[in-house]
């Protein structure tokens, strides 16, 4: 894994510490670090990609599979600035989340 997905996928397993976090991409859904272990119960053609990243085709079918075994399944989509499915951005997610308690909480 590289150094923004270690970070990316820090951020949302700290938020669901029991799901499997999927990243929408272009043409493809992602597991990262122990997730790829996890999607490779319920999905038998994931392919490896590199040491703790898995890819697998953007197929709904791909998805139900990890539904119907009742895996929890989070799927982060998150579009960059120029409108493309990418990994987010989790120093400007933590800025939106502190401005958005300022906002609503006085």
């Amino acid at each position: 894994m590289n150094a923004k997905q270690i970070e990316v996928h820090g951020y949302f397993k700290a938020l669901y510490p029991k799901a499997l976090v999927l990243y929408h991409l272009p043409g493809q859904y992602v597991a990262l670090g122990d997730d790829v272990y996890t999607a490779q119960k319920s999905i038998t053609n994931i392919q490896i990609v590199e040491d703790e990243v898995a890819t697998m085709p953007d197929d709904i079918r791909m998805l139900s599979l990890l539904g119907a075994d009742g895996t929890e399944t989070h799927i982060v989509q998150y579009r960059n600035d120029d409108g493309v499915l990418d990994y987010p951005d989790v120093n400007r997610l933590k800025e939106e989340k502190d401005l958005d308690s300022k906002l609503f909480s006085t």
